[in-house]
């Protein structure tokens, strides 16, 4: 909506301003008498404009403190979107799993040329912590998500770092059950991605990623499996007794 310039006169002057607010530290704009009257039009005119860049995302309103431009949140706008998609079709799991593959495998060897040593540290700290809540029988789903966020932050490619928020989102929304329940093994496999990736081994951890990808492709497809006959069997019941 907000790539091409708009037609209409009003929107392209507000809009230069949240553009201008962008690309300089001052993030704020200016009160509200001042841009109605730099706009031309009323208080109410205004705060409805308002209401729709906000809507996307482009501004925020801070209680006592004014509005604020801001970059939106693309993981944000993907998760409230596509959560209810896949509350009404768990099947397209699989083709959020699929874009996510293209993107990390493909993305992989720019991170392992990038990634420093602060961040093969924090990658570290989340192995370590996993390995630890293993052993206690406890799921580390965060751990998980931080490993690969971290990971992929290095490439500084922003919207990778936020798809992949919305994916991790999406994953944790999703009424399908695919973790595994060998949870020693899922640690080791991610020290093992680690351990390539400290060597600056892309291929070794292009593999490995790709082992944890097609373990997670068979639980989502074993899982869906699993709900389509318990839904069958239930139907089946339910005309039994009809």
């Amino acid at each position: 909506m907000f790539t091409k310039r708009a037609k209409d006169d009003l929107d392209e002057k507000l809009l230069d301003i949240i553009v201008e607010k962008l690309n300089s530290k001052d993030m704020k704009l200016p009160p509200e008498d001042q841009m109605t009257q730099y706009l031309g039009i009323s208080r109410t005119a205004l705060r409805e404009k308002l209401r729709g860049f906000e809507a996307h995302g482009f501004i925020q309103t801070r209680q006592g403190s004014g509005r604020f431009v801001k970059m939106p949140s693309l993981s944000a706008q993907i998760s409230s979107t596509w959560a209810v998609v896949l509350r009404a079709d768990p099947v397209k799991l699989l083709e959020l799993l699929d874009v996510r593959i293209l993107l990390e495998i493909n993305t992989l060897p720019n991170a392992v040329e990038r990634i420093t040593n602060v961040q093969l540290q924090q990658l570290a700290r989340f192995v370590a912590r996993m390995k630890f809540l293993a052993k206690r029988g406890e799921p580390f789903v965060d751990e998980d998500r931080g490993f690969h966020v971290t990971l992929f932050s290095c490439t500084g490619n922003k919207f990778l770092e936020q798809l992949l928020t919305a994916f991790w989102d999406l994953y944790e929304m999703s009424i399908t059950d695919f973790h595994h329940e060998d949870l020693a093994l899922v640690a080791e496999s991610h020290e093992r991605i680690m351990a390539a990736v400290a060597h600056r081994d892309a291929e070794t951890a292009k593999d490995l990623l790709m082992q944890q990808f097609l373990d997670s492709r068979y639980r989502i497809t074993m899982d869906l499996a699993k709900r389509d006959m318990e839904k069958s069997i239930g139907e089946e019941l339910k005309l039994a007794t009809e």
